[in-house]
Formats: C-alpha cells, structure tokens, sequence
C-alpha cells in the first residue's frame, strides 16, 4: 500500500510516495520517488535522503499496519510539501501482491487537509480528487499554494534548473568511492581509489554485466593518468569508442594520481550521445564497476 503527494503532472508523474511492503509475514516502510504509475525508485539511490522517522509496520493475517513520521515541508528535491493551508493533492493505492509496480484501477486521488482539526467536519479533512482531464491539468479548487518559494536550487519535478548531489562506497577496503552531481542534463561522476592501476564503472545492458556495456575507465600511467569512454561488447577488455567509429561523449575531464591514490571527474549527458553510449535515466539505473590497485594499466581486474 502506498501514501503519496502529487506534483504538478498530477498522480504519479513526479510524486513523492510512501510505500508499504510485505512479503513472507514481514514489510518494510520506504521513501520514493516515482517517475509514473509503476517507475519507483527509492530516493536514497536518486542522490535524496529517506526522510521516514520511526517508521514500523506489523503484518497480522491479511492487514497490514504501517505508522511513521516526515516533516511536513520538503527536506530535499525529491520531497513534496503538505500544505499548510487548504488541501494537499494526495494517492492512496495498494495492490495485493509486494509488486511496487502499482496499478492504477487500484488507486484514489485525494484532497487532503492534513492540518484540519481532529473533530472537523469529514468535508473540511478531505474531497475525492474529479478525475483527470487527458492533458495533465490542475485539479479543480486546489490553486498552488499562495507565496510558496521554489527549491533554493530549482525543482527537476517541475522542469527548472536543479542539483542532486550522492556519494557512495563501492569498495571499503581500496576505499573505492564515486560521487555525483546531477543538473541541467549532464551528471558529473568522481571516482577516487586507493592505487595506481585503474579504476572504472559501467552502464550495463539487460544482463547487468560486461556484456554490451557502456564503460568509464580511467587508467594510471606512472604519474599521470587518463579517463576515457570505453564499449564492451564481452567479458575482455573494452575498446574505446572512439576506435569503433563513435566518439568520446565525456567532458570537464580531469585525472590525477599521487601517493597511491587515483581520483577522476568527467562529465556525461543523460542523453545517448552516439550508439556507444547508454542512457543514464533520471528514476535510477544499474551500474557495474571494476578496479585494480597495481600500476600496469587496464588489466584483468578477477571479482574486483
């Protein structure tokens, strides 16, 4: 089951979702973002923050029961905001399986009144959403909130300027870390790791392997280093897209190597710039890496 909070593409276009899981006599309680009905992607692998405080949830039988906590204004751009006057476009939805792919004959759109009293009238705490129009236009009676600022950074939701910013661990020991910066269409990357060998990480196709993947190798050379775009057609090592008639879709690139660390920062569009590349969706995507630490160039790197 699931609680969210429209944007302005109305249902799930751009919402902010609370989803309940259960599966096996257990459920979790997680933070969302969906592109559209069906297209959820946690907002911790987005670059957002699981904004949920003293989330539980207790299956017994058929029902689920799920409590938790979030503040009522946006804690980064992948939150939507209760309002704290009128009403606020909300979805309810469930499904009776732990597919998050959530279907739409089994959801409802409400206007709800999250500050209402609690002896309110039923008419002043929520009205039923009217359907939609075929174009995504505002719903009736709910006017956009009088003064309310944008995003300090702009909102991705809504089509303006804006940055998300992540970082994450892909080795602890070699303290292989990547972070980036996602704006205007293009995503930065920076790959840092202990050694002076190589470093790289990938855009798989359907097998979530080596096998046609869209490679991003940097490679040591003594004291210099350089970082490149690279296709695998198989489990060899990649060639440059460059050597087979495509082109290097990387900018803003940069290499450094000293003291036994290597670090790279590049930039790609989120577009596919020609048919060796493959395209970084907005709502998340899998990702392959490999490293090694000795100082021989792009080798073969085993289960690293």
């Amino acid at each position: 089951m699931a609680l969210g909070f429209e944007g302005p593409g109305r249902a799930f276009n751009g919402a902010d979702v609370i989803i309940v899981q259960s599966t096996n006599g257990q459920c979790t309680v997680g933070d969302y973002w969906a592109q559209s009905a069906g297209e959820f992607r946690l907002d911790n692998l987005l670059g957002g923050d699981d904004d949920l405080l003293d989330a539980t949830c207790a299956v017994s039988g058929r029902e689920i029961v799920a409590s938790f906590k979030r503040a009522a204004t946006s804690v980064d751009p992948l939150d939507r905001d209760m309002r704290s006057e009128g009403f606020t476009n909300t979805i309810l939805a469930w499904g009776v399986t732990s597919d998050v792919a959530i279907v739409s004959e089994k959801t409802s759109r409400l206007q709800i009144n999250f500050y209402a009293a609690r002896d309110a009238d039923a008419t002043e705490a929520y009205v039923i959403s009217p359907p939609l129009p075929n174009a995504s236009e505002g719903v009736p009676g709910v006017p956009p909130a009088p003064g309310a600022p944008p995003n300090a950074n702009g909102d991705p939701r809504d089509g303006r300027a804006a940055t998300i910013t992540g970082e994450t661990t892909l080795d602890a020991d070699r303290k292989f870390t990547l972070s980036w910066e996602l704006a205007q269409g293009s995503v930065t990357f920076t790959m840092e790791v202990d050694g002076e060998g190589f470093m790289g990480i990938g855009i798989p196709g359907t097998d979530k392997n080596m096998h046609l993947a869209d490679i991003i190798v940097a490679v040591a050379d003594g004291a210099t280093c350089e970082v490149n775009d690279y296709w695998s057609e198989t489990f060899a090592r990649p060639t440059p897209d460059e050597d087979i008639g495509g082109q290097d879709s990387l900018t803003a690139k940069s290499c450094e190597v000293a003291d036994g660390h290597m670090s790279a920062t590049f930039t790609r569009s989120l577009v596919v710039p020609d048919e060796f590349d493959r395209e970084i969706p907005a709502q998340g995507f899998s990702l392959i890496y490999a490293f090694h630490e000795a100082p021989r160039g792009m080798q073969y790197h085993g289960n690293k």
